[in-house]
């Protein structure tokens, strides 16, 4: 018996319904805000995002030498979201990550739901070190 292919998951903070939600949300922030956020979400700066449940979205926000990391919640079709910066809430590191999100669902890329192939390109992109302190290419 051959095994059949399965769809991808499509998890609910990346239906259709869900992201026209967060674009919603997002034009709710003060036009500074959200202009910090398109610079922060522009420059690259949010450096690492995804999903592994249902009804939120991690993400990690680098500004200068610090990291900040943002959650965003999908509850009963509404956005909200906490950041650890000093704002807590409707920053722009939230603003920027929201952008990421919308761009990251929109390429049609799916969140990994298997922990240790996260893990393993993690750790594949750090490469490893030899003797001497020289680093090697990650394989």
């Amino acid at each position: 018996m051959c095994a059949r292919a399965r769809p991808p998951v499509v998890r609910s903070v990346q239906t259709p319904d869900a992201l026209t939600a967060l674009r919603t949300w997002l034009d709710t922030f003060e036009p500074k805000t959200r202009k910090l956020g398109e610079s922060t979400f522009t420059t690259k700066q949010v450096q690492k995002i995804g999903t592994q449940a249902d009804h939120y979205v991690e993400a990690t926000v680098a500004e200068d030498a610090e990291k900040f990391p943002v959650t965003l919640f999908l509850t009963r079709g509404q956005w909200t979201a906490k950041c650890a910066c000093e704002l807590r809430k409707d920053c722009r590191h939230i603003y920027g990550a929201g952008l990421a999100w919308l761009a990251e669902a929109n390429a049609g890329s799916t969140a990994s739901t298997d922990a240790a192939s996260t893990a393993a390109a993690a750790q594949g992109s750090r490469g490893t070190k030899r003797k001497g302190g020289a680093d090697w290419d990650a394989v």
